[in-house]
C-alpha cells in the first residue's frame, strides 16, 4: 500500500476549505455591517427628533414667557419650572425603559 503524506494533503484541503468559506464569511460580515449602519442611522434620527422637540419646547416656553405681563412673570416662571421638572422626570423614565 503506498504511503500518502498527510501534511501536504491537509494543507491542500485546508486551503480549499478556506477558499470556499471566505465568500460566505464576507457576505455575513457585510450583512452585519449593513445592520449596524441601519441601527446607527435610526438612533441618529431618534436623537435628532429629540433635539428638535427640545428646541421647539424651549422656543415655545420663551414665547409664552414674553407674552406674560412683566409683573406676573415670577408666578409664570415658577409654574414653568414645576412643569419642566415634571416633564424631565417623565423623560428620564422613558429613557430608562
Amino acid at each position: 500500500m503506498p504511503e500518502i503524506r498527510c501534511d501536504r494533503l491537509d494543507a491542500a484541503v485546508a486551503e480549499e476549505v478556506l477558499k470556499a468559506l471566505q465568500p460566505a464569511e464576507l457576505e455575513l460580515a457585510l450583512a452585519a455591517l449593513a445592520e449596524l449602519e441601519s441601527r446607527d442611522q435610526a438612533l441618529g434620527r431618534q436623537w435628532q427628533m429629540r433635539i428638535e422637540r427640545a428646541e421647539y419646547e424651549a422656543a415655545l416656553a420663551e414665547r409664552r414667557y414674553l407674552e406674560v405681563d412683566p409683573s406676573q412673570r415670577l408666578v409664570v416662571s415658577t409654574a414653568a419650572v414645576h412643569q419642566y421638572q415634571g416633564s424631565d422626570v417623565r423623560t428620564r423614565k422613558q429613557i430608562m425603559r
